[in-house]
């Protein structure tokens, strides 16, 4: 058991990487002079890579360097209609 604070360097525990990619496209179209229309679609984390959280700390614990969650979420696709007059 440790009693006393250890030797290890400031910042030298840290966590996993953190990493995303989201994307969207939109088209445009004009229906007439007035009225356009734009369509739109998003990916959030389109290679559903996951990022884990991290690792428990508490020294002595059944966790203790284990991430037991993931910091971001799934994959998400989100479309969207817009009509402007």
């Amino acid at each position: 058991m440790q009693t006393a604070p250890g030797n290890l360097g400031r910042n030298t525990y840290t966590g996993p990487g953190w990493w995303n990619m989201d994307f969207s496209v939109l088209k445009d179209p004009h229906l007439t002079e007035a009225l356009n229309m734009q369509f739109r679609a998003e990916f959030f984390n389109i290679l559903n890579h996951p990022t884990f959280g991290t690792p428990g700390g508490s020294i002595g614990g059944s966790n203790f360097g284990l991430s037991t969650n993931t910091q971001s979420s799934e994959r998400e696709l989100q479309f969207g209609l817009r009509f402007m007059f």
